[in-house]
């Protein structure tokens, strides 16, 4: 009898252990700050895709809401507007994607999950939200090229299904 319980404690131990160790593997998004060399102003040209002739000098200004998430204002005489985005490392890059209601209502379908996560070997952040949140056909606006400190934003007419603005710039 005693033998059972001592076998019964070291298993209970020994699951605990590996528990706790698969569990360290993970690094939730709010351990890895992914705002933190995007976070700025941005100047650039906002671009009226439907015409040529039509741009115009405009700001983006990014704010960290959640070491994931940033807000982002955009002003020139265009458009003045403000949106909130999710963040996904993409290795070289930081990808961007709509958030709650506004992911919902553009795609018709809702987000997963977090998938903020450690790179493993087969996948980063982005593939994971590409695989669990996004259908095939699911257009992607924009993003942050960490080398050359760049940011793109494209802005989307559902109706017609298509870009009208794009905003480029440069990190100040």
């Amino acid at each position: 009898m005693n033998y059972m319980k001592i076998s019964i404690a070291a298993l209970i131990v020994t699951l605990m252990l590996i528990t706790t160790s698969c569990m360290e593997q993970i690094t939730p998004a709010d351990n890895v700050d992914l705002t933190e060399n995007i976070v700025g102003n941005y100047s650039g040209t906002m671009i009226k895709t439907s015409s040529s002739g039509d741009d115009v000098s405009a700001t983006a200004n990014i704010a960290k809401i959640t070491n994931s998430s940033i807000e982002i204002s955009f002003h020139c005489e265009l458009l003045d507007t403000m949106i909130t985005f999710d963040l996904y490392d993409n290795r070289d890059s930081i990808m961007v994607c709509l958030t709650g209601d506004d992911f919902d209502n553009h795609y018709g379908h809702s987000k997963s999950g977090m998938h903020h996560m450690d790179d493993d070997d087969d996948m980063n952040d982005w593939g994971h939200h590409m695989d669990d949140d996004h259908q095939t056909g699911d257009h992607h606006f924009g993003g942050f090229e960490m080398n050359n400190h760049t940011f793109y934003y494209s802005f989307w007419d559902d109706s017609q299904n298509k870009e009208i603005f794009r905003f480029e710039g440069m990190k100040l």
